[in-house]
């Protein structure tokens, strides 16, 4: 990690908190990234930091999560508005600082409900010309984090 800051790029539309810069093409339009997408490559800009985020387990599988971000997990119920308390959080990190869990919490608003997205299942048996088609669609939720208290 490089110890100088480096100022943010001037025609690129910064993401809150640190923006990752990587050129495209040379007519192309500025991609920028959080900053866990190339903490090793050396091109980010982070004015203000790296900023408090944790790992937790929703329905299975990790998220990543800071503040104000925006997760689609499996079905979590409640109603869009209300508040819920995610489960098992596994890290958290400060900047550079890495800590253990301990009694940290995250706490994450209900956005909305929906489906993901279509799975297609085909049955086949040979000789018989036996021949089935199902699909499902797994139900998730929309969270946004409002909190993380380590």
């Amino acid at each position: 990690m490089a110890s100088a800051m480096v100022p943010p790029p001037t025609n690129a539309i910064l993401v809150p908190r640190c923006a990752i810069r990587q050129i495209v093409g040379p007519h192309a339009p500025e991609v920028l990234h959080f900053p866990y997408v190339a903490l090793g490559r050396g091109d980010f800009s982070c004015p203000g930091g790296l900023s408090l985020f944790a790992v937790v387990r929703s329905g299975g599988k990790q998220y990543r999560v800071e503040e104000g971000a925006l997760i689609t997990v499996a079905s979590v119920p409640g109603d869009p508005g209300s508040t819920v308390t995610l489960g098992e959080v596994l890290m958290v990190a400060d900047g550079d600082e890495v800590r253990a869990p301990g009694s940290a919490s995250v706490t994450a608003e209900i956005v909305e409900h929906g489906k993901g997205e279509k799975i297609t299942v085909f049955r086949y048996k040979n000789k018989t010309r036996a021949r089935k088609t199902m699909g499902s669609r797994a139900k998730s939720t929309t969270l946004r984090i409002t909190k993380i208290e380590a």
